[in-house]
């Protein structure tokens, strides 16, 4: 798992297009250096090095690949932790080639007709086969786009893979996970499109969205049984993409050795901001129901509640929520954003 496929795209920035005669290049066979990067108590990593021989670019007439090769060395971080479900990788590119989509790939063994991939405040389904076309003008592609981590299930088992800042990915109906790592064209729009009628965007030329030079990566793998409800990949998303950061400070004070500023039961519900109020007056925390059914939750703060509100996106409260000493507890609609203002005592 985690080869990498290197196809030519004689696209612009708005849509991978295959060149006519169409080559692709993996590492599936290339013998790779693996050495030991780190060895400690609680993480290991090891580095694995390819030099990949891939084509320049693209010929003059853009239907096929160059016969001349260049070398993109790629080295690979791979690093386990001790309590830590996830597989943590760490890619770094050296692109010295152009006009062609770099990816990383997971066979997954699991069989699928969709995949489920994180959105805004939604974990959407969409189909591994690809879409009828319903429009002559634009052709209909089997890669779409994610926010932090995407999900294959089957047979009561699955995998979740997580990014930081990869939008893209692809889904085969045999289960093999494709994230893309580099799309590189040197045009804005372009209208000599087979998978698109005219142009998109004004015809200028982009050279540096050839993406030279060296680039890093970063993604983890999770592997789970059961239900993606019940592996809670987005709290692996968060931990990953959001890990936690060390402070020095001085010595002294009286807070506990642990302690939390709140604690969200049950893990379906995620949280998605926590912040001072705009007027100054308590703290705002706004969560969403990762599922779509209806759930009975809760939050216990640090401190005492005084009250409680349910407000809009404008901190405009618009009802009560019941608290209980340092408990707030409310219901929450399926795929529901919840925005609430909280006032302290004391």
């Amino acid at each position: 798992i985690g080869y990498f496929e290197d196809a030519g795209d004689a696209g612009d920035e708005y849509n991978f297009e295959p060149p006519k005669n169409q080559e692709v290049f993996t590492t599936l066979n290339l013998k790779a250096r693996v050495d030991v990067a780190e060895s400690f108590g609680d993480w290991a990593t090891l580095r694995i090095s390819h030099r990949f021989l891939i084509p320049q670019g693209l010929t003059a007439e853009r239907n096929r690949r160059s016969q001349r090769k260049v070398v993109c060395p790629i080295v690979t971080f791979v690093t386990l932790k001790r309590g830590v479900r996830r597989i943590e990788f760490r890619t770094v590119v050296g692109n010295n080639a152009r006009d062609h989509r770099l990816r990383v790939a997971f066979p997954t063994g699991i069989p699928c007709r969709e995949s489920l991939a994180e959105s805004v405040f939604a974990v959407v389904s969409r189909p591994t086969a690809l879409p009828e076309a319903i429009s002559p003008f634009e052709l209909p592609v089997s890669t779409y786009p994610q926010e932090r981590f995407l999900i294959v299930q089957g047979d009561g088992r699955g995998v979740a893979l997580l990014n930081k800042g990869l939008p893209e990915y692809e889904v085969t109906p045999d289960g093999v996970i494709f994230l893309t790592l580099l799309r590189c064209v040197g045009w804005l729009s372009r209208d000599d499109l087979r998978s698109r009628l005219g142009h998109a965007g004004p015809p200028y030329e982009v050279p540096e969205a050839q993406c030279p030079g060296v680039h890093t990566f970063e993604y983890a793998l999770v592997p789970f049984r059961g239900s993606w409800q019940e592996a809670l990949p987005w709290l692996e998303a968060e931990a990953f993409t959001r890990p936690l950061l060390g402070a020095r400070v001085a010595p002294g004070g009286s807070m506990p050795p642990s302690a939390s500023l709140l604690e969200v039961h049950p893990p379906q519900i995620a949280v998605s901001a926590v912040k001072w109020a705009e007027d100054g007056s308590g703290i705002v925390v706004r969560l969403w129901n990762v599922t779509g059914e209806e759930i009975a939750a809760n939050v216990t703060f640090w401190r005492e509640v005084k009250e409680a509100w349910e407000t809009n996106f404008l901190e405009e409260p618009l009802k009560p929520v019941r608290v209980e000493g340092r408990r707030v507890e409310f219901g929450m609609r399926p795929c529901e954003i919840k925005t609430m203002k909280i006032h302290f005592g004391g």
